[in-house]
């Protein structure tokens, strides 16, 4: 029990002015501490707020890091599965041409994954290469005429013989079906020949200097003529070439002269063939430098067997007795020609021709041995 009296002098120091600053002491410092437990509060809400945040960035930044390493590995993976697939389809499609030279004349539509298949042809570099990836093979003897690109999911694949008389090399023809060969109609019957002479397999037409040509969504237009200038060519410019031919001889298994075009019918250089492969080769690259290119491959092929055949024809004259023998062999001797180049193409046509001849000669001669 408070005493009244005490109570009394407790309320009346209320209204005293010494217990007036002791309330408000009081009640200060009650403020002062529920503010600092206020301000703890916040700073503790705070650094759990933060200590959350930063254990989710440290989330964020390890399941980045996982993620990228899954990634790359994935990435290696595939590009090791892409590079081992493009080595395979290469390697196959070497082999294929390395037998198809064992058959001439024959002809192979191959079925292919969708890809685009580069050739290259320059001074002392010749491959071929899957474009997309970076898998390239060598080719530094074999004879490819193609154009520098063919995309799809097939490819054509046409083996002759060149021959000058005797047998020189295998020409390789490739292409596919989203290439489109269009032989311009002549005069002679050249164009005709060519005509019947190409693969019924492949994607070709047969038309007039004036017939329109319109673009079918092919790949390419490789437009052939013989100095008869086509008229109506309505193809893009960047997906056509042309191909002037002018014949030398009797028919297109003689020589004469080539020149091509781009699309905008700007010359990319004139040049010569030498027998049907030789023509057939031009038809089939796109520029002169390609074709230029390959052909110096054939004719070191062809000095090297005109050495050989040379030399046979000088050692079965030193060693003949017949004279009628002899005089065949020296004069076959002096028809070899053994340091050629397609420049020289009338004067290599002309000498097989005559070899031919010699060759025969022997076969009726009293046991000649052949030249070839």
């Amino acid at each position: 029990m408070i005493d009244t009296n005490n109570k009394n002098q407790i309320q009346n120091s209320c209204f005293h002015p010494k217990g007036q600053s002791l309330i408000f002491g009081i009640n200060k410092k009650r403020h002062t501490l529920n503010l600092k437990n206020k301000i703890l509060r916040f700073l503790l809400m705070k650094k759990a707020q933060i200590a959350i945040q930063f254990n989710w960035i440290f989330i964020f930044i390890v399941g980045a890091i996982i993620l990228a390493f899954f990634l790359v590995v994935i990435k290696s993976q595939t590009t090791e599965s892409n590079a081992e697939v493009a080595a395979e389809l290469i390697n196959n499609l070497e082999t294929i041409i390395k037998t198809s030279q064992q058959s001439k004349g024959s002809f192979k539509s191959l079925s292919l994954p969708t890809v685009t298949i580069g050739f290259t042809c320059e001074e002392d570099i010749s491959f071929f290469e899957l474009k997309e990836s970076s898998y390239k093979k060598d080719n530094p003897f074999d004879i490819i005429f193609a154009p520098e690109e063919i995309s799809g999911n097939n490819l054509f694949m046409w083996s002759l013989e060149w021959k000058l008389p005797y047998p020189v090399a295998h020409f390789q023809y490739l292409t596919n079906n989203r290439i489109k060969y269009v032989i311009i109609d002549d005069t002679s019957s050249f164009a005709e020949e060519l005509n019947k002479t190409l693969p019924k397999n492949i994607t070709k037409s047969f038309i007039s200097s004036n017939e329109a040509v319109v673009d079918q969504n092919y790949d390419h237009y490789r437009i052939i003529y013989f100095d008869t200038k086509p008229t109506n060519i309505n193809t893009p410019e960047k997906k056509t070439s042309y191909l002037n031919v002018t014949v030398s001889g009797t028919n297109i298994d003689s020589y004469g002269e080539l020149e091509f075009f781009n699309g905008n019918k700007d010359s990319l250089g004139k040049n010569k063939f030498l027998k049907l492969e030789s023509l057939l080769g031009a038809v089939f690259s796109n520029t002169e430098e390609f074709y230029n290119c390959t052909m110096k491959k054939a004719f070191e092929r062809l000095n090297i067997i005109n050495s050989v055949h040379n030399n046979r024809a000088n050692n079965l004259s030193q060693s003949q007795i017949d004279s009628t023998c002899k005089i065949l062999y020296l004069t076959t001797e002096q028809a070899i020609l053994t340091t050629l180049e397609l420049k020289d193409a009338h004067t290599i046509y002309i000498n097989a021709q005559d070899i031919k001849k010699y060759n025969e000669d022997l076969m009726r001669g009293k046991n000649c041995p052949l030249i070839y």
